[in-house]
């Protein structure tokens, strides 16, 4: 569909935007209430187009880029491009560089879960903490054993957990949150007085226990580094 915006202080011209809804995904022809326009530099602005959906009854913005070019002194629209806005996700827990940088996809994976759980997607969400744990256990072993890598990356979780993970706690949290994890992805739930809720806490008891590990394993290189003269 097409709507007809003020890209510039001095233009109006029509843009096309799709006819379905940010926010429900429903074709519903969006009604446009406003439209606003920020320069940026000479010659480029950020138009955004509020629009209000019929059937979820909510608003949503459209983001523009919107080129221009001087011509004997008069400014004209050269180009108007539709920004594709994906604002990222903040995690419901501090989730440190270190991590991050041994575990990049399981960070990911928590995040895209964390936001299907806050859609109510509750049944995709259970799946998506299961991977994500098994990318931080095993992404987590293989920093530690680095020699097992292609070893560990075959294994079962639990096999990892149980072969690799001596501190009790860190073993009590990983198991406890694949046993949970595992319900998540069956048919059949084996635990059915624990559910989405008791995943999360024990992937985040996991979490806070690595990042201990990860901060002693530094601490330790700190300490047993050759004694200078």
């Amino acid at each position: 569909m097409y709507v007809e915006v003020q890209p510039t202080e001095y233009f109006k011209q029509s843009v096309e935007v799709k006819d379905t809804c940010k926010i429900c995904n429903n074709i519903t022809s969006p009604i446009v209430i406003h439209n606003t326009t920020k320069k940026t530099d000479n010659n480029h602005y950020h138009l955004a187009l509020m629009r209000f959906c019929s059937q979820c009854k909510h608003y949503f913005i459209d983001e523009f880029n919107v080129e221009t070019m001087s011509v004997f002194g008069r400014e004209s629209i050269e180009n108007i491009t539709l920004q594709d806005v994906k604002p990222e996700l903040p995690s419901d827990i501090p989730i440190s560089d270190n991590l991050a940088a041994i575990s990049p996809i399981g960070k990911e994976i928590y995040l895209q879960s964390l936001k299907a759980e806050q859609e109510k997607l509750d049944h995709i969400a259970g799946i998506g903490f299961r991977k994500a744990l098994e990318f931080f256990v095993k992404d987590f072993v293989i920093a530690t054993n680095p020699k097992d890598k292609s070893k560990v990356e075959k294994m079962l979780l639990k096999q990892v957990i149980d072969k690799y993970i001596k501190d009790d706690t860190l073993q009590t949290f990983a198991t406890a949150s694949t046993f949970i994890g595992n319900d998540e992805t069956h048919y059949v739930r084996k635990h059915s007085d624990k559910d989405l809720q008791d995943l999360r806490r024990y992937l985040h008891g996991f979490l806070h226990f690595i990042e201990m590990q990860l901060n002693f394993l530094d601490a330790q290189e700190l300490v047993n580094r050759p004694k200078k003269s």
